[in-house]
């Protein structure tokens, strides 16, 4: 209700995001002056950036998710999927595991595991998706980053 969002559902098997945490990645992103048209790499059932960049910021924001139930719950709480649009800044939050790793996980396999881990997930849409000023993201392994 803070933000303006009304009718927003989640899953009690899907994760649920630090709404705190996300909207400062948001101001960081912001900072950037990122432009006006923004995409949210993988968005989950919440749509959390892609909602809040709309709301909070003024940002027309489009989405992409690989996982069914993910993005028909996202579009049912108001987030919207053009992969064909031409977008100024990306922002994700990439699953952090292999799906080799065998760890106990929260929520679903689709929101915590990818092939490669997270540094592939980030390679991959980076080399594949054109962006017009940024692409940014959200990184949970110290390995994915080197001194």
């Amino acid at each position: 209700h803070d933000f303006g969002l009304t009718g927003w559902s989640m899953p009690s098997s899907r994760l649920i995001p630090c709404i705190p945490n996300r909207l400062a990645y948001l101001r960081w992103v912001r900072d950037l002056d990122p432009g006006t048209v923004g995409l949210d790499v993988g968005t989950g059932c919440s749509g959390v950036y892609a909602l809040l960049g709309g709301r909070v910021f003024g940002w027309r924001m489009v989405a992409t998710e690989s996982d069914a139930l993910a993005r028909d719950v996202a579009e049912r709480n108001g987030v919207s999927f053009d992969e064909e649009e031409e977008v100024d800044f990306c922002v994700c939050n990439p699953p952090f595991f292999d799906v080799a790793d065998d760890r106990e996980i929260a929520g679903a396999a689709a929101e915590a595991k990818t092939p490669g881990g997270e540094l592939a997930f980030v390679l991959n849409y980076v080399a594949t998706r054109r962006v017009r000023r940024w692409h940014t993201t959200l990184l949970g392994c110290k390995t994915s980053v080197k001194p």
